[in-house]
């Protein structure tokens, strides 16, 4: 292994039986530019897995962590089998990525909606890249994938602590979230994605409300 590896991945977790989804995931990488360090809590409980990733750039990201995750080596290296044969309904799943010249940070708290971890590494790829089309990748400091109950996403991208964009991967497009729109929740127990997401069915409403009078 070279002296300081490209990237950096620090898995936890408390259940030894999820050391072998880190093992998948290890299984398609280049350990000779990642290093992979493993802490397993001496407890059982349904304390989240984390994995702290740590790199310097979106381009070594893709290249050494996304790209071998999505086209796995072998059939027993994926990922998404991998979600679903040992991440438990009831166990959460939490990602942080630090690209630390990018000076970006991606949150991805994504607890049990497990549908969505299964495809978290595709889904990474694609909003990095639609934000590198619309030369948006540079002005944003944070990107927070926020899940819904349902199992939706909303994908909200921070430049200087607010949210400035949210990420539609359907349309491969970003929304402007306005100043005049953004208002700080009036109760500090309201999060902001729960604010945002009010604000965004109410905009669906008039929207419809609106359509049937033309």
């Amino acid at each position: 292994m070279t002296s300081t590896p490209a990237v950096q991945i620090q898995a936890t977790y408390a259940d030894s039986q999820l050391s072998a989804l880190v093992s998948v995931l290890e299984g398609n990488l280049d350990l000779d530019y990642v290093a992979v360090r493993r802490e397993e809590y001496a407890i059982k409980a349904f304390i989240p897995v984390e994995f702290i990733i740590i790199t310097a750039s979106a381009y070594l990201l893709e290249k050494f962590v996304l790209a071998p995750a999505i086209d796995p080596l072998a059939e027993k290296f994926n990922w998404v089998n991998a979600v679903q044969k040992y991440l438990k309904p009831v166990q959460p799943f939490n990602l942080t990525i630090t690209l630390t010249e990018d000076k970006l940070t991606i949150e991805a708290p994504l607890g049990t909606s497990h549908s969505i971890t299964a495809e978290i590494w595709s889904i990474i790829k694609k909003t990095l890249d639609i934000l590198r089309a619309e030369n948006k990748l540079g002005k944003i400091s944070k990107i927070r994938f926020a899940p819904r109950q349902t199992d939706e996403l909303i994908i909200l991208c921070y430049e200087g602590g607010k949210p400035k964009h949210i990420v539609n991967l359907e349309g491969r497009v970003t929304l402007e979230i306005s100043d005049s729109r953004f208002i700080q929740p009036e109760s500090a127990e309201i999060s902001v994605e729960d604010w945002l997401e009010e604000q965004l069915e109410k905009s669906e409403k008039y929207r419809q409300f609106v359509a049937k009078f033309k």
